[in-house]
């Protein structure tokens, strides 16, 4: 069902923080976030499935701007980079910090990881409003 809600950034932060327990990868996002799929994708039409691959790209776009070593961090973080799909969000977590030099305690605070779940939030909510 595609039907539009409001996307805005503190809900897409906190969808993107659920969502990442499990990764966002689409078969992930189909399975474990539909209500992320359903703010990310509200007028794409297509199969849940479809919509859950889009859904994916959307989220991998919006980590660009962070630079090659955040924006990685963070793909690792949301279970995207290959070798990281079917691992737990602590090793992701330690893989992700050691990309930018941290240790996964520091990478943890809310400053860090929050602060990037945010920053990608805020991307995916420009280029929605580019779009509208």
């Amino acid at each position: 069902m595609t039907t539009e809600h409001p996307i805005d950034v503190p809900t897409l932060t906190q969808q993107l923080r659920k969502a990442m327990r499990h990764g966002v990868r689409a078969t992930r996002l189909a399975t474990h976030a539909p209500h992320l799929v359903d703010l990310l994708t509200p007028s794409h039409t297509g199969s849940p499935d479809d919509r859950a691959i889009a859904a994916e790209q959307i989220i991998r776009d919006a980590t660009e701007p962070l630079g090659p070593n955040v924006g990685a961090a963070m793909r690792i973080m949301l279970g995207l980079e290959p070798g990281t799909w079917h691992t737990g969000i602590e090793d992701r977590r330690k893989r992700a910090a050691k990309r930018i030099g941290i240790t996964p305690g520091a990478f943890r605070r809310p400053r860090r990881e929050g602060t990037y779940l945010h920053d990608i939030a805020w991307e995916i909510w420009q280029q929605r409003r580019k779009a509208a």
